[in-house]
């Protein structure tokens, strides 16, 4: 899918959408090696960088919204990024768990979120799981 078709649900260029409306869906974007972002999959199992590039990350926007998915039980739709305007849309997937810890190589604290799908999810093309 392209990014077009993922904008019209995501609605936003951050990586963890808040929509104003809090009745209205959740997701987020990722992706494996093309962001920064220490993003990667375990099988089905997205672990899920938190928000902030720099400094300590906080529990606020975007970190704050899946905390609450976590503590609330809410499913998130997850968009993960092949290539430049490749999308796929993974599914639905339930924060399980959630680390706050110390990233000794970029010397900051920084959440990572541990999502685990709630039904059938789509493989990534071109990755084996």
């Amino acid at each position: 899918m392209t990014w077009s078709a993922v904008a019209l649900y995501h609605r936003s260029l951050k990586g963890i959408h808040v929509p104003d409306d809090p009745d209205a869906p959740k997701s987020i974007l990722t992706d494996v090696g093309l962001s920064g972002y220490r993003n990667r999959w375990e099988g089905q199992t997205l672990h899920y960088m938190g928000e902030g590039r720099s400094g300590d990350q906080q529990p606020v926007g975007g970190n704050a919204e899946l905390l609450s998915a976590w503590q609330k039980r809410y499913a998130v739709r997850v968009f993960e990024k092949l290539a430049r305007n490749q999308w796929v849309d993974r599914g639905l997937y339930r924060v399980a768990a959630y680390h706050y810890q110390y990233l000794d190589e970029e010397r900051r604290r920084a959440f990572e979120f541990v999502l685990e799908p709630v039904g059938p999810v789509a493989q990534a093309p071109d990755r084996k799981e």
